[in-house]
């Protein structure tokens, strides 16, 4: 719903996950709305172990947190401060992608959700 408003209006905005960047600014826009996805952190391991979900504001070091227990891993950030979301819309060079393709072609799906007042996903 903010996309679409903000579009509607002609608003710049930028679309923040973890903010891993090398300059100060970069996850960010002048003059605009900034969405901070920052909070969307909660990663889950599949009961088959054969499949990860990870919000988007989530980063690599809270990932490999969850799956390291079960032995598991997935093709992410060599870095665990890097960001789940920038690095994926990047393409994502992993420390696997030799063997297991970039992050990117790892992906399952995406799941865009929507939070209402009576607290469920649509």
């Amino acid at each position: 719903m903010a996309v679409s408003l903000m579009s509607t209006q002609d608003c710049p905005f930028a679309i923040k996950g973890q903010g891993h960047a090398p300059a100060q600014g970069f996850a960010n826009i002048q003059s605009g709305v900034t969405l901070d996805l920052t909070s969307l952190t909660d990663v889950y391991l599949s009961h088959d172990l054969s499949s990860t979900s990870v919000g988007i504001g989530s980063n690599w070091s809270a990932v490999y947190e969850v799956l390291d227990p079960y032995n598991v891993t997935v093709a992410g950030a060599r870095n665990g401060a890097v960001g789940v979301g920038g690095f994926l819309l990047g393409g994502g060079i992993s420390f696997y992608a030799p063997r297991e393709g970039w992050g990117c072609d790892n992906v399952l799906n995406f799941e865009v959700c929507m939070w209402r007042n009576e607290k469920k996903y649509l």
